[in-house]
Formats: C-alpha cells, sequence, structure tokens
C-alpha cells in the first residue's frame, strides 16, 4: 500500500476548510486563503485517530465559537465533516 504524501493531505484537508466550512466567509479573497491553515493539524490529528464525523463537526464548532466567536449550522458542520472524514490518509 501506497501512503499519501503527508502535505497532500493538510492541502485537501485546507482546501476543504476554505471551500466548505468558511466560517468568516473569506474564500473568494485570494490573500485569506490561508487563514484556515492554523485548524489544519488538529483535523489531521482526528482524522488520524479515526475521529467520528460528530466529533470532526463538534471540534469544528468549538473552534468556531472560542476563537471566532460564530456559530454555523450544524447542518453545514455535518457536510463538512462527511467531507473531511472521506479524505485518504
Amino acid at each position: 500500500m501506497i501512503e499519501k504524501d503527508p502535505t497532500a493531505i493538510q492541502r485537501e484537508i485546507e482546501e476543504i476548510l476554505i471551500r466548505e466550512w468558511d466560517p468568516l466567509g473569506i474564500a473568494a479573497q485570494p490573500e485569506c486563503r490561508n487563514q484556515y491553515s492554523c485548524y489544519v493539524a488538529g483535523v489531521y490529528r482526528l482524522l488520524a485517530q479515526g475521529a467520528s464525523e460528530s466529533e470532526l463537526a463538534e471540534h469544528l464548532a468549538l473552534k468556531e465559537q472560542q476563537q471566532m466567536g460564530l456559530t454555523s449550522p450544524s447542518r453545514l458542520l455535518e457536510k463538512v465533516a462527511r467531507l473531511l472524514r472521506s479524505v485518504e490518509l
């Protein structure tokens, strides 16, 4: 079995966060593309530990609340978590 490059996995996670999660609404601003890069390592770690979709959604919800003062609809967080779980490690 060929292992996927960790950098490629991190880019894939970051792309999902910017394209699908984007609680700050900055996806269309190229200069802000790395705004969510600080969340990639935590998501990667959760995926590597086999986190469930609900655990991933809870993680994102906490980040929104604690660090951004925002709240996304649970349906959006569940969708993003499902996409993140589809990332092959």
